[in-house]
């Protein structure tokens, strides 16, 4: 359907990976904001010289920032290998971002062998955090059936959790949707929205 086109689109719109990360969490220390800094410049090589010693130290933010880096070859060799472990660094510490883009490097089969179920279980852990590119993600997953049981119903449901961002492209893909599924599914997926808010995202399927 039209709708998983503009998902698609969102999920290559939303922000460029590396500063969504920043604008999501606004605690970082000041080595993480030059980081960002030097990254809008296109001084890759100053952000990686800047991110490299923080991901020695464990930094999530700096572990999963870097993966992007070197996932695109962007102030250091592209290894998409590397950049898959950095991410799941960052995706052990529990980092939202982190777990959405090692989701993506499994449901892509790059750096790691594909694997949709790990890759499904990633964007679950990430978009219970709010991570909204992960609950995009989800809404893929539940349309197409991969990496979990297709459920049009419960893809609705995560495209309405979506949408409490105000993201302007999200309602659009909302209305799209809304104007493509069987009305079944909307009244179904409507049923399960706020117990899922009400969850704290953690009771969303």
């Amino acid at each position: 359907m039209r709708t998983l086109f503009l998902i698609a689109t969102l999920l290559a719109g939303l922000a460029g990976p590396v500063a969504a990360q920043y604008d999501a969490y606004p605690e970082y220390a000041p080595e993480n904001l030059k980081a960002l800094a030097a990254i809008d410049a296109e001084s890759y090589d100053l952000a990686v010289s800047i991110l490299t010693p923080l991901a020695a130290q464990g930094d999530a933010r700096a572990l999963s920032n870097l993966g992007v880096l070197v996932q695109n070859g962007l102030g250091v060799a592209q290894d998409l290998g590397r950049a898959a472990d950095l991410f799941a660094q960052a995706a052990d510490a529990g980092f939202a971002p982190g777990q959405f883009n090692l989701a993506e490097m499994y449901r892509n089969g790059a750096g790691v062998e594909q694997d949709p179920e790990a890759a499904f279980r990633l964007y679950r852990a990430s978009a219970a955090q709010g991570y909204l590119q992960a609950q995009i993600a989800l809404v893929r997953a539940y349309s197409t059936g991969q990496g979990v049981a297709r459920d049009v119903a419960r893809a609705y449901m995560w495209m309405r959790v979506a949408d409490q961002s105000g993201d302007p492209d999200v309602q659009r893909a909302l209305d799209r949707m809304e104007a493509e599924i069987d009305t079944k599914y909307i009244v179904k997926g409507e049923e399960w929205v706020q117990p899922c808010l009400d969850s704290g995202l953690t009771d969303c399927g």
